[in-house]
């Protein structure tokens, strides 16, 4: 993948031409207007809008809210009676084109919803990101909403090991608030098509997450069955007698090898006990692991188990193939 298309502007001009149904020469023209006045209220910024692959011929790649702010150009610049005669369908069109954009950059940068008390929750990182604007300006937006009793905490937005996130309806409120107060015409238009388009995207995320998490559970069951309900270290086994509790162990870390996560070949049955102790051996939790990691915790703490464990785990990582450049 190129820095470009990394860094979020990994849309090329003819993408983008292609997209908006335009030629190349409207696209420099519109791109030339922007650059024209730095007073109005349009704005194409450099490394937020687009970046130069060659400044010399001013060839650029976009990001998706550059795009969205080209659309909305277009949009508002055409005669009104552009607009009238076009018919239903292409109207509709241009629209979904637009969301698309929005809906792209939000998906982007999604990775930190969670779910707490059946809502799900962003990271403030990534509502930053997703509205275009700086932290300081979503603070000072939250503490506006939550004078005027517009943030409630548990419904709107929370806070958990001292990071804050904000739920779907959360979001809507700063969109709208920062829509409202923004003095920028392309940053108005970008949050008034979150506020429309975020909660659709993030129920559609939360409702993919949440049937992620129910095949995680399932692998994690199958994993149980396949290994008798017995720990794989110390041998304890489920049963009418002994009702240890049991958790299915992630190999690859699940968060940080979301693609092993619903893999019954990823996951071994560890005793509740032998898997607290292995993570805080390991750091936490939230660090990456491996199998290897697991194979030096058993190597150092159940030296008498070593042989057998790591048998089984090299086992699980043939099936599992190279992971070197996955994490």
């Amino acid at each position: 993948m190129s820095k470009a298309a990394y860094d979020g502007f990994s849309l090329t001009e003819e993408a983008v031409s292609a997209c908006l149904e335009i030629s190349r020469k409207e696209l420099d023209d519109i791109v030339a207007h922007f650059d024209s006045d730095p007073d109005d209220q349009w704005e194409l910024v450099e490394g937020e809008h687009f970046i130069f692959v060659n400044k010399a011929l001013g060839e650029r790649t976009f990001s998706l809210r550059g795009a969205h702010a080209i659309a909305e150009y277009i949009r508002a610049t055409k005669p009104s009676s552009f607009w009238e005669n076009f018919l239903e369908f292409v109207t509709r069109h241009k629209t979904r084109i637009r969301e698309s954009f929005v809906a792209a950059h939000i998906v982007q940068n999604s990775s930190s919803l969670i779910l707490r008390s059946k809502r799900h929750f962003l990271s403030k990182p990534d509502i930053t990101k997703i509205l275009g604007t700086s932290p300081a300006r979503l603070n000072r937006s939250f503490q506006e909403l939550q004078a005027g009793s517009m943030m409630r905490l548990g419904v709107d937005f929370l806070d958990e090991d001292g990071k804050r996130y904000y739920s779907i309806r959360g979001v809507s409120r700063l969109a709208d608030d920062l829509a409202n107060k923004l003095t920028s015409k392309e940053r108005q238009l970008w949050c008034q098509a979150v506020k429309v388009t975020g909660n659709k995207t993030i129920k559609m995320l939360a409702s993919a997450e949440d049937q992620r998490q129910a095949r995680i559970a399932r692998a994690c069951e199958l994993a149980k069955q396949r290994d008798k309900r017995t720990c794989l270290v110390t041998q304890r086994k489920r049963s009418k007698e002994d009702k240890v509790s049991l958790a299915a162990h992630h190999l690859y870390s699940r968060q940080h090898y979301s693609h092993l996560a619903e893999s019954v070949d990823n996951l071994i049955t560890l005793c509740a006990e032998v898997h607290e102790q292995f993570h805080g051996w390991n750091g936490g939790y939230d660090k990456s692991c491996n199998p290897d990691d697991l194979i030096r915790f058993v190597q150092q703490v159940y030296p008498q188990r070593s042989g057998p464990v790591t048998m089984a785990i090299e086992n699980a990582k043939s099936k599992l193939g190279d992971q070197s450049r996955t994490a």
